[in-house]
């Protein structure tokens, strides 16, 4: 099954889900073990020799019906097998998500061999076929990138986003906290877009969800994992627990670049509260 083929029947199966587990009782799939895997926002329609904008470490464990899940800073500087010192969001440049999975993996400790990537207008055109999401705004945000043709302009409250409006969201970092109040946003959406999708008003779009979108995914879950995941997943967010943590760090500058660097202590810390002990 191709890759595409794949995350079509993971989509399909995450959305039939959210439906399901309004009429069954928490509990019903039993299953004694957990999956890794990375999800990747992708900076280019095409995901040729493109960075990776925003990288999320997910661990589903289905025995305590628990999710983790970590965000890692795009411009942490990290060794890429085979390149040497770089911010991590450039492994994807370099070698796809196989490589980010590879960087994660040296860089984590665990062995992470699946992801899903997705590019914005994947991201846009999802939003807009449910109609928006409620997301509560926190301040006035305000940035123009006219060569990068991305005009952000959201005004505090709670609003009911398009598309393009959320994108400009999870992507604003033009204040004081930069890619750390980024990341923050990305949870904040991320959870608010599960609410969303949750909306029994929504069960009828899914046909033309899936069918406008599955062509801008790429995953290499196998089949058996994308059941799993789906069937527990949203079961999981409503009934169960979800922690979310990122990798705290600092920002430097090295040779005019900027970068994000950590401390092995404070990474193993998040990674044992987030992912390895949830």
């Amino acid at each position: 099954m191709s890759k595409k083929g794949n995350f079509f029947i993971l989509l399909f199966s995450i959305l039939l889900s959210i439906f399901l587990f309004f009429s069954i009782k928490e509990g019903i799939i039993h299953s004694d073990d957990y999956v890794d895997f990375l999800v990747l926002g992708i900076d280019s329609a095409e995901g040729v020799n493109a960075r990776a904008d925003s990288i999320n470490l997910i661990r589903v464990d289905f025995s305590k019906n628990k999710i983790g899940i970590l965000s890692i800073p795009r411009d942490l500087y990290v060794d890429i097998p085979g390149r040497g010192k770089d911010k991590i969001n450039h492994s994807h440049f370099f070698g796809g998500p196989e490589l980010t999975c590879k960087t994660v993996s040296n860089l984590l400790g665990i062995n992470i061999k699946y992801y899903v990537e997705l590019n914005f207008p994947m991201f846009m055109k999802l939003i807009d076929e449910i109609g928006g999401v409620d997301v509560q705004v926190d301040k006035p945000m305000h940035y123009d990138d006219y060569a990068g043709n991305l005009h952000i302009h959201l005004q505090p409250g709670v609003r009911k986003l398009s598309g393009y409006e959320a994108m400009g969201f999870v992507r604003f970092r033009k204040d004081y906290m930069s890619d750390w109040g980024r990341i923050e946003r990305q949870q904040v959406f991320f959870r608010s877009l599960f609410n969303e999708l949750a909306k029994p008003s929504n069960f009828a779009k899914y046909p033309i969800i899936i069918s406008n979108i599955s062509t801008y995914i790429s995953t290499n879950l196998g089949p058996t994992d994308i059941v799993r995941i789906s069937l527990r997943g949203a079961s999981i967010f409503k009934y169960g627990e979800v922690k979310v943590g990122h990798i705290p760090g600092s920002d430097i500058r090295i040779n005019g670049i900027y970068y994000t660097i950590f401390d092995k202590k404070d990474l193993r810390k998040v990674l044992k509260e987030t992912i390895l002990d949830i």
